[in-house]
């Protein structure tokens, strides 16, 4: 017998104009953002249907859109009878994991991830910084790497390396560097 698993993604998995399409065609994920609109204040149907891409850079504001797209989905999916047997998210994701095991309501997922938003968005205001993902480098390179660029440390080695501070100084000696946009260094001890 096979299993089903929700998968929920972090921050930076966003694009405009997320969820509408869903939200229009089934009434249970237009609730979802009704819902997280009240909880969190923000006006979750503009800012995922309507605004533009640069609005969702804004921690504060994309980790409540994501959150509501990623349970809006989930409420989408289960209208049409399927459920999973398992949920499982990165980072951000965690808290859309959280809602669609019912483990905490969709509403209170989104008001905390929107009060995670404001306290990342400030801790990165007081440290601010540069985080870069490096792709198809051995973890032992990238560590060396680091080592020779003051003021920069790799904190997640899992294959794909996550470095803070280091894509300005960086880039010009890795070709396998993507820029993400997230808060520095301060994001990754907030969410340790």
């Amino acid at each position: 017998m096979s299993k089903i698993a929700f998968m929920f993604p972090g921050q930076g998995s966003y694009e405009a104009g997320m969820g509408r399409d869903v939200a229009e065609a089934v009434p249970e994920a237009m609730a979802v953002y009704e819902a997280g609109s009240a909880a969190s204040g923000l006006d979750l149907k503009q800012i995922c249907f309507h605004d533009p891409i640069e609005q969702l850079l804004d921690t504060k504001l994309q980790q409540p859109a994501l959150v509501a797209t990623s349970l809006a989905i989930n409420e989408a999916i289960r209208a049409h009878g399927i459920h999973p047997d398992f949920v499982v998210g990165h980072s951000v994701g965690e808290f859309a994991a959280l809602g669609a095991a019912e483990s905490i309501g969709s509403a209170d997922a989104i008001r905390l991830v929107t009060e995670r938003g404001i306290a990342m968005a400030e801790a990165a205001e007081e440290r601010p910084g540069s985080m870069a993902a490096i792709l198809g480098l051995a973890d032992e390179v990238v560590e060396g790497l680091c080592r020779r660029i003051s003021n920069v440390w790799a904190p997640a080695v899992t294959g794909n390396t996550t470095v803070h501070d280091i894509a300005p100084k960086l880039v010009p000696m890795v070709s396998l560097v993507h820029s993400l946009r997230v808060p520095s260094e301060s994001f990754a001890r907030t969410m340790a």
